[in-house]
């Protein structure tokens, strides 16, 4: 049954730590970092962006699959949602399908 769940407070919360944490770091690991290995032209620095870019495509990857209480709405917590929800399945699967095309864009 569709309701208020006490567990429903702490994936609210991951995602909550996953927006606070994960936006940050993306612009100190990746976006600044490229602009430095570019601005230098530093391998060093061209290694450690591909590093943390590969570990941003891993993230995105469990994201579009949606762990269930990972804090994100990938393919498994929206087919589990279709279950007592439809209209939330249904929004689940458009996230998820978001989620796979930033995936398949960071790859290309």
């Amino acid at each position: 049954s569709s309701g208020i769940n006490a567990e429903y407070g702490s994936v609210f919360g991951l995602s909550l730590l996953y927006a606070g944490l994960f936006i940050p770091l993306s612009f100190l690991t990746w976006y600044r970092m490229l602009y430095n290995a570019v601005r230098t032209d530093s391998s060093m620095r061209y290694m450690l962006f591909f590093f943390f870019y590969g570990w941003h495509i891993v993230v995105v990857g469990i994201g579009a699959l949606g762990i269930n209480n990972g804090g994100v709405a990938g393919w498994i917590t929206a087919f589990k949602t279709m279950e007592d929800n439809k209209a939330l399945g249904v929004l689940g699967i458009i996230v998820s399908l978001a989620w796979c095309a930033m995936s398949y864009s960071l790859c290309i």
